[in-house]
């Protein structure tokens, strides 16, 4: 960290978790879905339109003042991201106006997703911790229905409202992360009805409303007080190309899934399914996904008590 130059591989890629899961879903599920945001009229900003067009993109606005946003990570040998560098500010553009243009197609759509870029006025995918807690700065997050945090943005979301641990996170021991992990989404899960944690190379923590084998969408659309709590391991991999977008694509799996009217073990094998094939490509959402994603095929899980 001394200013010299190092060695290394740079690629370039469509991404933007808004992006990425508007393009996995747009070759996932049958519906193309629609996608807003804004990008500039420079190359960039052409490069990822180009990215969606299997998708509705008649709701991204090309500003001419303003750059295409980007963001610059560092991976290391092992495909983890370490840092990343974003200049983001064209979000900020994105307007009520905008919205209001597509206000009919929102309203009769069956799910609405959004991303932590987008200004809190319009205010959830988080994007990064930073953005995490946005809608947690009024009694907004009481309204959302689904949540998709990593282990840290779930610390921060938790923060937000009052809610701390006393020791740090501990990634040594699997069933003392579960424990934190639960402590901290028991409070959110009493107004969210479904928080799906993405915890890496451990897989996937579920809070929901919902029995494993109970349909997702019909649950979380209920006023049922009842918490589940499920810890889905994932596979062992090796030979991991690059881990930025597979939270995007495992997202974007699962909600297939709901749209279809899965279960839970059922939305978080398309999920899971959805990252691996992330995991082996240097895109942040493959060109194709190679396997089928309408097959209801179920996922093993440990059942966590809810204390």
């Amino acid at each position: 960290m001394d200013g010299r130059t190092l060695p290394g591989i740079i690629t370039q890629t469509p991404g933007g978790v808004g992006r990425n899961i508007a393009d996995a879903l747009g070759k996932l599920y049958r519906t193309p879905p629609l996608f807003l945001s804004a990008v500039g009229s420079d190359q960039f900003g052409t490069f990822l339109l180009e990215s969606v067009k299997h998708v509705d993109s008649s709701g991204v606005a090309v500003r001419h003042d303003n750059r295409t946003a980007c963001y610059s990570a560092l991976i290391d040998k092992f495909g983890d991201a370490k840092l990343g560098v974003g200049d983001m500010q064209i979000h900020s553009s994105i307007s009520e106006e905008q919205v209001e243009k597509h206000k009919s197609v929102l309203v009769n759509s069956p799910m609405i997703i959004m991303d932590g870029n987008i200004p809190q006025t319009i205010w959830f995918e988080p994007t990064d911790v930073l953005k995490s807690t946005k809608p947690f700065q009024s009694n907004f997050w009481k309204s959302m229905t689904c949540i998709s945090p990593n282990i840290n943005e779930l610390v921060a979301m938790a923060n937000a409202i009052g809610v701390t641990l006393k020791d740090d996170i501990d990634y040594s021991d699997t069933n003392i992360l579960l424990k934190q992990l639960s402590y901290l989404a028991a409070p959110l899960a009493e107004h969210i009805p479904l928080i799906m944690v993405t915890m890496g190379k451990r897989g996937l923590m579920m809070v929901s409303r919902s029995k494993a084998d109970e349909v997702v969408i019909d649950n979380v659309r209920k006023s049922k007080s009842e918490i589940f709590m499920r810890h889905y391991p994932s596979k062992r991999l090796t030979n991991i190309v690059n881990s930025v977008g597979a939270g995007d694509s495992t997202a974007a799996g699962f909600i297939s899934g709901m749209l279809q009217g899965f279960t839970e073990t059922q939305c978080v094998n398309l999920g899971l399914r959805a990252a691996v094939e992330v995991l082996y490509t240097n895109m942040a959402v493959p060109k194709k996904f190679e396997t089928s994603f309408t097959l209801k095929t179920t996922t093993d899980f440990i059942n966590i008590p809810v204390s």
